[in-house]
């Protein structure tokens, strides 16, 4: 198996984004980037790589916002806005939108074709590096 555990998470003073291996040193949440060092970054924009990309082959994390549709015969059906969530009821990534009665509704991520339009912690677009 050829899989690769790499974290996302937002610098605490820059707030740029940073890509590499997690882990928490005397309860400081970092994330160490090969050839660049450490960096402390904002808990709760932590972030874990699914191991699978978009449709444009951007590496998808945790937290992503997306544009996700399913096509029937050739035909795009009805896309929708969700969120990118790993469920451990079922041991698995998910998406996560917003149905018509204001519930939310869960499906596997692997059923969808997906588009990555911005991420949980912030509006603006999310390039990885």
């Amino acid at each position: 198996m050829n899989r690769q555990i790499k974290f996302r998470g937002q610098v605490t003073d820059t707030k740029k984004w940073v890509f590499g291996y997690y882990f928490n040193h005397a309860g400081i949440d970092r994330i160490f980037v090969p050839e660049k060092g450490s960096f402390t970054v904002i808990p709760e924009t932590v972030g874990q790589f699914t191991g699978l990309t978009d449709k444009n082959g951007t590496e998808i994390y945790e937290g992503d916002k997306v544009i996700a549709s399913m096509k029937y015969k050739g035909v795009t059906l009805m896309p929708f806005r969700a969120f990118i969530f790993y469920n451990e009821n079922v041991a698995c990534w998910q998406i996560k939108y917003e149905t018509t009665v204001n519930n939310f509704a869960t499906d596997f991520i692997y059923s969808y074709d997906i588009e990555i339009v911005g991420n949980i912690h912030q509006e603006s677009e999310v390039t990885n590096g």
